[in-house]
């Protein structure tokens, strides 16, 4: 009696064991399915990274002329904010789909009008182009900025100043900091 209660428990531990290695088998199958998932999002997220830095690196807009009749002249400290137009929200939201682009929207909305505020304080001239190129004027060069250039990801925040040389893309949500580094 007491062999056939220890071959019994025997059978229980081993059929136990196996269900629960089946289970952890199951468990490390979804991990890996989700971590298939995650790493393609990753693999997105990195694509777009690259996009998201990439245009925040002039030469990436920069043009060597432009159409005599579709630009302004900057020659002025000035914050130049640049919004999409028709053709790039179509584009921004087939590309994030409609809720995100809309989310993406206000917060650069939000974010827009804070560094205009900021830069207004400072004494710089804000401006919203309504044309494609922008010709920058500085002490020594000339710079001709295509808006819609490939690097452009539909909202662009520029700084200028003559005294600095080049204008400078940066991120209108660290305004404060990017004022400072640029005017160092």
């Amino acid at each position: 009696m007491k062999r056939n209660l220890i071959v019994l428990t025997f059978i229980a531990v081993v059929i136990g064991c196996n269900e629960s290695s089946k289970k952890e088998v199951q468990a490390a199958d979804r991990a890996n399915i989700d971590l298939t998932k995650a790493d393609t999002d990753s693999i997105k997220q990195a694509g777009n990274w690259k996009a998201f830095e990439e245009s925040f690196v002039l030469k990436n807009y920069l043009v060597s002329k432009i159409p005599s009749n579709d630009f302004i002249t900057i020659s002025q400290k000035a914050g130049i904010f640049i919004s999409p137009d028709s053709v790039q929200i179509e584009s921004l939201k087939k590309e994030n789909g409609e809720e995100d682009f809309y989310t993406v929207a206000d917060d650069n909305s939000y974010f827009e009008h804070e560094a205009s505020e900021y830069l207004k304080e400072k004494k710089f001239r804000i401006v919203y182009p309504t044309k494609r190129y922008i010709k920058f004027i500085s002490k020594n060069h000339e710079f001709y900025f295509d808006t819609k250039a490939k690097a452009a990801r539909g909202w662009t925040a520029i700084l200028f100043s003559p005294e600095k040389g080049a204008p400078k893309i940066i991120n209108p949500a660290d305004i404060d900091l990017e004022f400072q580094e640029y005017l160092k």
